[in-house]
């Protein structure tokens, strides 16, 4: 996200001028004023709050605890906390602590008596990459799994041990990362090639979407995402970040295109108190010119997509920069403006600057008092009566009582079970008993948990499997001693058949969740349910792609390698790729030969893109191809359509195109020339040239002519003019080659003249890039 330099007090000092009157657009029915008295914030950033309405922001003096201390909607008080770390995009406060991500590394500030000093500090995590002072890292946010989750911009990163201080991550690519509150258990959630992946936020089962910058390369756009785990996103432009993550085919979709104006914070939007019609739709802040917009998602396949997207604030200022918002307790919204400096009176050779040092502004209904609210002393309450704040209207009383209840621990086990089995519980409320017991560490919890997978809500059955999948993953159990080992594997072995009876019939997003859930536990029973599964998600990307990460985490190439076997394209599809990408591959050409001809485009495209990344197979290929030379079909063409010019550098490829140059059969010698013009190579063979020469003349028909005009556009130093000038006067052509004979011309005669691609070979985004929803 861009971030604006500070400036001196001096510089401060120095402005006389006084800024222009801001315009500002704020939807039908809602008002807004400045929630924080002058001069207490500094370029604010990132603001969270505590669960006594204390507001505590990153400016650039530090980390301030703000304070309305006559309960009328400012904040008039302010005391500095830490001036340690400045220009901090994200915090989170749980349990008298701040989690604070200060790249390159993870915070944890500790307020024991709340008296606004730091007792203690302790870095959790470190090594994590910022490539410029415009892309930093954002975060962290809690998860209703108790973890913390925090973003981080394409940039080198080397991510040690916390114990052995080995290094157990590193790369350059975009990433979201996870861990417990400790620490512990740190790994990488998603990545891809996108710029800058900025705040994020859940949904009441579970699912993460967030904003990201530079998410699309090709026209550039900013999108939201729904992140999931081990999910590879654009772009292909950074092919060396994309190198660091385990492919399942196409790169992931966002959920809605924004212009290019730099995204910041996002929320969902969670009390519904400024309308009801709002409750659950995600509200996201733009930097550049300062906006906030409202996105609505519905529920599409295992995934989502926008409904609409409309502006509800907005300021016609250049002194604006909004970088950040918080969903207030009585369900105002506040939105972090960072503030600018601008220069004004350009006529002036001076060119003075006029400076505005940022401030908060509340959004509110029109014609409403501002209601203070009234807070719980938690200290005094009994683990029953925390249970029943589960019930409670207000979303951050519901959130503190999920917290409450974990650190409580086997005392409100019995009431979370009398929520799980009781009838007549509001949904939600069994979720958040999930959640709480998904945050401790007892047998029963597990048990809980395990009864929850076959919840008559699906919901709740996958905000279970996500539990599951925090909570027994291999690396845990095996981390027992061998003794309670044995105990929590055979759990585990209980654990994956109902998690594999979700993957083989449950809704879209639950059999995602349970997928993720058996192969971060490494559950090789459940490969036959995910395979099943395989075979009927022909429309669902993300379920696809969790079902086939979970055959590569498992990794039992034995096994997942008898399914090629199958005559299902899809079950085919995610077997080749989870073959391709397991740790313990074995891939070979000749697995994927009898593959080629199957008529499905989703799996000939897997297999190209395979290829290319085998380049050891092209003997194999040529030697196929060869077979197939005498009598080629169409399916036989189509396919070389596609594997040749991905793989034509290859002198064995080549072998066989120049085999087709010089055939007898008019047929082969234009597939020949279609092959050719379809591949990015920058030298020709002679046969291949003298193909091409032999073809530019008025009488060739107008495929062969198009494919070498195609040809010799990309090749200007073929010394083709002769049959070029040919091809320009002659009366037999259609104006159409007559015109790209012209054009080809005009670039031998000056290289830059031509600005558009060959008719024929038309610029077109990957699958993995296309935009789902227009640009707003």
């Amino acid at each position: 996200m861009p971030r604006v330099r500070y400036l001196s007090l001096v510089s401060v000092l120095l402005v006389t001028q006084q800024l222009p009157a801001i315009e500002q657009k704020i939807t039908k029915g809602l008002t807004t004023k400045a929630a924080v008295d002058e001069g207490l914030l500094i370029h604010p950033l990132s603001a969270t709050l505590d669960l006594q309405g204390r507001l505590f922001v990153s400016d650039a003096d530090g980390i301030k605890r703000l304070e309305d201390s006559n309960l009328d909607g400012i904040f008039d008080t302010s005391i500095l906390i830490t001036d340690e770390l400045k220009g901090v995009q994200g915090l989170t406060w749980l349990d008298d602590s701040l989690y604070i991500l200060s790249p390159p590394s993870l915070w944890k500030y500790t307020d024991s008596n709340g008296d606004a000093i730091i007792d203690s500090s302790e870095e959790l995590a470190t090594g994590f990459g910022v490539s410029s002072e415009n892309r930093s890292a954002h975060g962290p946010f809690l998860h209703p799994n108790g973890r913390i989750y925090w973003t981080q911009p394409r940039a080198r990163f080397k991510i040690p041990d916390s114990d052995t201080n080995q290094i157990i991550h590193s790369g350059e690519s975009a990433r979201i990362w996870f861990c417990q509150i400790t620490g512990g258990d740190l790994d990488y959630f998603a990545g891809g090639g996108m710029d800058v992946p900025a705040e994020l936020d859940f949904t009441d089962r579970g699912e993460i979407v967030g904003a990201c910058n530079g998410f699309y390369g090709r026209p550039r756009g900013d999108a939201l995402v729904h992140w999931i785990y081990r999910g590879v996103y654009p772009r292909e432009d950074q092919s060396q970040s994309l190198a660091e993550h385990a492919r399942s085919g196409d790169l992931l979709h966002g959920i809605h295109t924004f212009r290019n104006d730099g995204l910041s914070g996002v929320l969902r939007y969670r009390s519904g108190l400024l309308s009801e019609e709002w409750t659950d739709q995600w509200f996201t802040t733009h930097f550049d010119p300062p906006r906030l917009t409202r996105t609505r998602l519905k529920d599409s396949a295992s995934s989502y997509e926008a409904v609409e997207s409309k502006t509800v604030f907005a300021l016609e200022s250049k002194t604006s920069r909004f970088t950040d918002l918080v969903e207030d307790h009585n369900g105002d919204l506040l939105i972090i403006d960072q503030g600018n400096a601008v220069t004004v009176g350009e006529e002036d050779p001076t060119r003075a600057l006029s400076f505005f040092g940022g401030t908060i502004h509340r959004i509110s209904r029109e014609g409403i008092p501002f209601q203070p609210t009234a807070y719980l002393n938690w200290d005094i309450l009994t683990a029953e009566e925390v249970a029943n704040l589960l019930f409670a209207e207000e979303h951050w009383v519901r959130s503190k009582a999920v917290t409450e209840l974990a650190v409580r621990g086997a005392p409100a086990i019995p009431e979370l079970r009398d929520i799980l089995l009781r009838s007549g519980v509001p949904e939600n409320v069994r979720q958040n008993a999930v959640w709480a017991l998904t945050r401790m560490k007892f047998s029963e919890s597990i048990d809980l948990i395990y009864d929850a997978l076959t919840d008559p809500s699906p919901n709740v059955r996958q905000a279970a499997c996500n539990a599951m999948s925090v909570t027994r993953t291999w690396q845990q159990v095996a981390a027992n001693q061998p003794a309670e080992r044995n105990i929590e594997l055979e759990r585990n072995r209980t654990i994956s058949g109902a998690l594999a009876n979700i993957v083989r019939s449950d809704e879209p997003s639950v059999a995602r969740s349970a997928a993720v859930a058996l192969g971060r536990m490494a559950e090789f029973r459940s490969i036959g349910a995910i395979l099943g599964r395989l075979g009927r998600t022909p429309d669902d990307q993300f379920l696809e792609h969790s079902l086939i990460n979970a055959l590569i985490e498992i990794d039992d190439y034995t096994t997942t390698h008898a399914a090629l076997d199958s005559e299902n394209p899809g079950v085919l599809n995610g077997v080749v790729w989870a073959l391709h990408e397991m740790p313990s591959s074995q891939i070979e050409i000749f697995d994927v030969l009898p593959l080629i001809e199957i008529q499905d485009k989703r799996l000939r495209r897997s297999l190209v893109t395979i290829a290319g990344e085998h380049p050891n197979w092209d003997a194999g290929l040529a030697n196929r191809f060869f077979e197939w030379s005498d009598d080629l079909n169409d399916q036989q063409i189509t396919t070389l359509e596609n594997f040749v010019p991905r793989l034509a550098a290859s002198p064995p490829i080549q072998d066989f195109l120049s085999s087709l140059a010089k055939s007898d059969t008019p047929e082969k010698r234009s597939l020949a020339l279609r092959l050719i013009h379809l591949s990015t190579l920058t030298n020709l063979k002679p046969e291949w040239l003298k193909l091409v020469r032999s073809t530019l003349h008025p009488h060739a028909t107008e495929e062969d002519l198009e494919n070498a005009l195609g040809i010799a556009v990309h090749h200007p130093n073929l010394n083709l003019r002769p049959m070029l000038e040919t091809l320009r006067d002659s009366s037999n052509l259609t104006p159409l080659l007559q015109t790209r004979a012209r054009e080809i011309l005009e670039v031998l005669e000056e290289p830059n003249t031509l600005k558009i691609p060959p008719a024929s070979r038309p610029l077109v985004p990957s699958a993995g890039e296309k935009a789902l929803s227009p640009p707003e």
